[in-house]
């Protein structure tokens, strides 16, 4: 069982049927490794519906299931989500997708919007660029990398008053999530945000992303956030377990052995 086998059984039922939970979290952080980049040059602001619709006229499907990259699956949870009582209205808004090889900064998020509800703010794991495994390894090292000073700039761009998004929307509680080197931005910008921000975040969900230094943990606005974070590690984790983490951690079983149980769809 995995989270396609989620979508298919939970996409009939509305989150005010069945509220917003972790294993949605798993399927927009999936959702979240897409490349969008060309669907959004059409519009800033979308329904999940219409983002699917422009998506499947640009790409032919037979050649996404070609695909080896980290984002090759992709397209199967983009495709279950669509049209479905509980995904397809959703609106999918802040689209970012930034790679910079010269300054080693790979980042991409987007925030997916349940109208009157929540506001779900999806920071994408590493991709398969090199650049994008530069910028991990040199977490080994640095207080603070590009992709998370970005990802701290996002949260608060998008919270502001004046944001494309509170102007459209409004205020609402705030979910964040994010995989691998993704959950790690979604920590360390919630974080980093403002306390009145802080406090309408509800939940921050870490799927196998990487901690912090243990000073890190120390800090008051980490504290602040510390009781709505959840790690989720595989048994065999590797990524997860770099660095300290002093969040609420679960533990997942995994079909796979090793470093593939890393993979989201594991």
């Amino acid at each position: 069982m995995d989270i396609m086998d989620y979508l298919h059984w939970r996409s009939d039922l509305s989150f005010d049927e069945r509220p917003y939970n972790e294993l949605d979290a798993v399927a927009f952080c999936a959702l979240g490794y897409e490349i969008l980049d060309d669907v959004f040059k059409e519009k800033a602001v979308m329904t999940l519906d219409e983002v699917a619709d422009l998506f499947f006229q640009m790409h032919d499907e037979m050649e996404l299931k070609k695909r080896m990259s980290v984002s090759a699956r992709s397209y199967e949870v983009l495709k279950a989500m669509r049209h479905t009582r509980r995904y397809g209205s959703l609106v999918i808004a802040g689209y970012v997708s930034e790679i910079d090889h010269s300054l080693d900064l790979q980042f991409s998020a987007m925030t997916l919007i349940h109208k009157g509800k929540w506001k779900a703010v999806i920071f994408r794991g590493t991709d398969d660029t090199v650049t994008g495994w530069k910028e991990d390894f040199s977490m080994l090292y640095r207080d603070e990398v590009l992709a998370q000073r970005k990802a701290v700039e996002y949260m608060s761009e998008i919270t502001k008053d004046e944001s494309l998004i509170n102007r459209l929307f409004g205020k609402m509680d705030y979910y964040v999530a994010g995989h691998s080197k993704g959950g790690n931005l979604a920590m360390y910008a919630c974080a980093h945000v403002s306390e009145s921000v802080q406090k309408r975040i509800k939940r921050i969900d870490n799927f196998d992303g990487p901690g912090f230094r243990p000073e890190v943990w120390k800090t008051p606005s980490m504290k602040n956030i510390l009781p709505v974070m959840h790690t989720y590690l595989p048994g065999d984790s590797f990524f997860g377990r770099m660095f300290a983490n002093n969040s609420e951690k679960i533990l997942v079983r995994s079909d796979k052995n090793g470093v593939m149980q890393h993979d989201l769809y594991n």
